[in-house]
C-alpha cells in the first residue's frame, strides 16, 4: 500500500522465494527484474532513505551488483540519491500506488457511503487522491436539492489552497513533503498544516461575485493511520456549520476505513 511517495510493504518475498515459486509453477523468472523489485521492496520497507552498505547487508549482494542496480533504478526514475549518499523512492512510485487503488475499486466501495453522507447533509461530497502536485477529484456525489455548490468542471485542485490539498500535506510522509517543497510546488504554511492536524479537518473558501463556497475535507486512512484519500463536502458557505460537517465527514471516513479493511461499515 502506498501513501504519497512511501510504500508500505506488509510482506516481502526474498529473491530465492520468488525463484522457488516460479519453479513450482513451471515458469521462468528474469533474475535481473527480480533483483530490481527486491531493491525497491527493501528501500520501501525501511520507511526512510537507506545507505548502500545497509542495503547490501539486507539483500546479501556484492557492492558491485548493488551499485549497478542502484544506477539503473535512478536512471529509470524509481530511486533518487540524497545529499548524504542514501537512496529513497521517488514520487513516481506514488503514481503506481494510486493506479493500484483505482484498479482495486476504491471509488466504487466508497460511493455508497458518499451518497448517504450527501443525503444526510444535503450537500455535494467528493473523494480526492494525491496526484503529483495536486489533489485530483476521482468521485463526487451531488445533493438532491435545487441550489447547490458548483464544482465548475474542476477536477484538479492545488495543494496549497484546497481543503483536500491541505489534508494531504498535513498527513503526508516527511520525505514526500520535502520533495514537493524542493520542486517549488506551492504548499500550505506550517501554521495551516498544524491547524489541520489539531482540528482533524481542513477548510478552504472561494468567492464568485456575492457567493462564497466552502470546502471541508478529512483524511481517509490506511491500517497504519496514513492518508489514502481525502473525503470532503462542497457547499455554499452561508448554510454550513464547519464543525458539524467535519464531524459527519470523520464518521463516514471511519466507516470507509473499516470497510477497506474487511469490517462491516
Amino acid at each position: 500500500m502506498l501513501f504519497a511517495g512511501r510504500m508500505v510493504v506488509h510482506q516481502m518475498m526474498s529473491t530465492t522465494d520468488v525463484h522457488e515459486e516460479a519453479e513450482r509453477s513451471g515458469s521462468r523468472t528474469l533474475s535481473s527484474a527480480t533483483r530490481a523489485f527486491a531493491l525497491i521492496d527493501a528501500i520501501a520497507a525501511s520507511g526512510r532513505a537507506v545507505r548502500p552498505p545497509a542495503l547490501a547487508a539486507e539483500l546479501g549482494w556484492s557492492r558491485a551488483t548493488l551499485h549497478q542496480h542502484l544506477v539503473t533504478a535512478v536512471g529509470a526514475g524509481w530511486l533518487e540519491q540524497t545529499e548524504s549518499g542514501a537512496y529513497r523512492l521517488t514520487m513516481r512510485v506514488a503514481s503506481i500506488g494510486r493506479a493500484a487503488m483505482d484498479q482495486a475499486g476504491l471509488g466504487r466501495r466508497v460511493l455508497p457511503m458518499m451518497r448517504e453522507l450527501s443525503d444526510e447533509l444535503r450537500e455535494a461530497t467528493f473523494l480526492a487522491v494525491l496526484s503529483g502536485d495536486s489533489a485530483d477529484i476521482t468521485e463526487r456525489v451531488e445533493p438532491r436539492r435545487l441550489i447547490r455548490a458548483d464544482f465548475n468542471g474542476e477536477s484538479r485542485w492545488p495543494l496549497n489552497i484546497s481543503a483536500s490539498g491541505k489534508v494531504f500535506c498535513a498527513f503526508m510522509d516527511a520525505a514526500a513533503f520535502a520533495d514537493l517543497e524542493a520542486r517549488g510546488i506551492p504548499l500550505p504554511s506550517s501554521s495551516e498544516i498544524a491547524r489541520v492536524r489539531v482540528n482533524g479537518y481542513a477548510v478552504s473558501t472561494t468567492s464568485d461575485d456575492d457567493d462564497e463556497t466552502i470546502a471541508i475535507a478529512v483524511a481517509i486512512t490506511d491500517d497504519r493511520g496514513e492518508c489514502l484519500a481525502a473525503l470532503g463536502v462542497l457547499a455554499p458557505a452561508e448554510r454550513v456549520d464547519a464543525e458539524n460537517v467535519a464531524a459527519a465527514l470523520r464518521a463516514t471516513a471511519e466507516r470507509i476505513h473499516r470497510t477497506l479493511h474487511g469490517a462491516r461499515p
